[in-house]
Parts: C-alpha cells; structure tokens; sequence
C-alpha cells in the first residue's frame, strides 16, 4: 500500500474520479479551506476509502508545496504519492497504476509517469511532471 498526498480547494465534482482511482491507498487530503459543502464530501470521501485515509482542514489556503509537506507528515507509508485532484482512470483495472508507482519507486529516486524535455538554450533538459510524484519515504526524509 502506498500513502497518496493531495491538496485540494473546493471542486466537489473532483472527488468521483479521485476516489475510484486511489481506492486501496492511504490517502492524505490536505483541505485548503474548501467550501462547508467540499469539506464535508471530502470527510465522507476518506470515510468510505479507509485505510488510515485522513482529512486535515486548514482555515486557511497554505498554498501546494507547504500544503504537500502538511499531508506527508500525516503518511504511514513507505512509498508516497503526490497527487493532483483532477484524475481520471484509464480503464485500468483498479488500483493497477498504484501498484507501479509502488513497484517503480526507488530509494534515492523520484517517480513520475512521464518525463518531458523542456527546451533550455536550445538543449533539451527533462523534468519530471508534477500532477503525480512518486518518492520513497527514505528519499522524501533526505530531503
């Protein structure tokens, strides 16, 4: 099992497709002060997923990144995943792109399911998309 972290902002109609495609995970929902009508979806959400799935609701919008390192405090897991809201399953068989984030993931390593050149000067210089970043707990603590 992997701990999935996202960050999410109102947007109730987000949370059918999210919820079929984490199903299995420990998933961290990280509330930036979400409508009353979002947040208490997002409550009956991470109810019906289980597996230590968590809320934390902040009275305030503290932003991606500093909302990111708030939900991995709240992981049990050895593998994390950082995840954007806004996904939707390929038809994939349930839980079949978490089971190759878990396999893929290494120590030292940072996962991601492309990796895009980008055009520096003329060079090409790769990045790692970040809708959906995959890193071990040993490499996330290093950080």
């Amino acid at each position: 099992m992997i701990s999935i972290v996202t960050c999410w902002l109102d947007h109730p109609e987000l949370i059918p497709a999210y919820e079929a495609a984490v199903v299995g995970a420990q998933v961290v929902i990280v509330d930036q002060a979400s409508d009353a009508q979002t947040a208490g979806a997002l409550d009956a959400m991470v109810g019906r997923l289980g597996n230590g799935s968590v809320v934390v609701h902040n009275s305030d919008n503290r932003h991606f990144a500093p909302g990111c390192n708030q939900g991995a405090e709240e992981t049990t897991q050895d593998v994390l995943c950082f995840l954007n809201n806004d996904i939707v399953g390929t038809g994939t068989p349930p839980n079949a792109w978490l089971q190759h984030v878990e396999r893929s993931v290494i120590p030292g390593g940072i996962y991601g399911p492309s990796v895009q050149p980008f055009d520096v000067d003329g060079e090409p210089e790769y990045y790692v998309e970040g809708w959906c970043l995959g890193v071990s707990r040993e490499t996330w603590a290093a950080f």
